[in-house]
């Protein structure tokens, strides 16, 4: 839950992955409930998926869009930014390679406008395009470094055969950058024994 438009009352999010509306969000969306004086206003909602004007990328099946989810300020204006994950998403001829989004919340509520995607393939982003890297699996937004913006942390569960991996790309003015973007395996953090540990980007806690 958040304060998306900051008038006081707290928004409700819940991802649906997976899940069709009709013949549309083939490959999952989140809906939010937005707040009022009396609870949850049924009256006032918002769904998004890969077919929302401004968030990069095409809706299709199985992609687990909203699979993950995670709340922060990523550029510090006090406003709270939704970031969505989907570790199924494809990319290029890379199956379940994965990605994450990041929605900005404003006077209006969330919006698609400015989204930005983040992958392995992006410039900056350690790593690459791989299949079932699942990159977006698990994801937080909490402000690391103490700035005042919240920092993105990606887990890939599959990354290197299923040792899994944890991106961090910092927040800024502009939002989410992947300058200065760090990693960290399996084997950054003592773990061996290639393909038989646990999925390490499965828990972060300290969101």
């Amino acid at each position: 839950m958040a304060d998306f438009d900051r008038d006081g009352h707290d928004d409700l999010v819940v991802g649906s992955d997976f899940v069709d509306i009709g013949q549309t969000a083939k490959g999952g969306y989140a809906t939010v409930f937005y707040g009022g004086a009396t609870g949850v206003d049924t009256t006032r909602n918002a769904v998004f998926s890969q077919d929302t004007r401004g968030v990069p990328g095409a809706d299709e099946p199985y992609d687990s869009f909203g699979g993950a989810l995670a709340v922060g300020d990523v550029n510090g204006d006090r406003y709270p930014d939704l970031a969505f994950g989907a570790d199924f998403e494809t990319i290029g001829a890379a199956t379940h390679a994965g990605n994450v989004w990041v929605l900005r919340g404003g006077a209006s509520g969330l919006t698609g406008t400015g989204a930005q995607s983040f992958n392995q393939g992006i410039s900056g982003v350690p790593g690459a395009n791989e299949s079932s890297d699942m990159f977006g699996d698990a994801i937080r937004l909490a402000d690391r470094n103490k700035d005042g913006r919240a920092d993105l942390s990606v887990g890939a569960g599959g990354e290197n055969s299923d040792d899994g991996a944890v991106c961090v790309l910092r927040g800024s003015t502009g939002g989410i950058t992947a300058t200065g973007a760090v990693s960290f395996g399996a084997s950054s953090v003592g773990i061996g024994n290639s393909g038989d540990d646990p999925m390490c980007g499965d828990a972060m806690p300290g969101s």
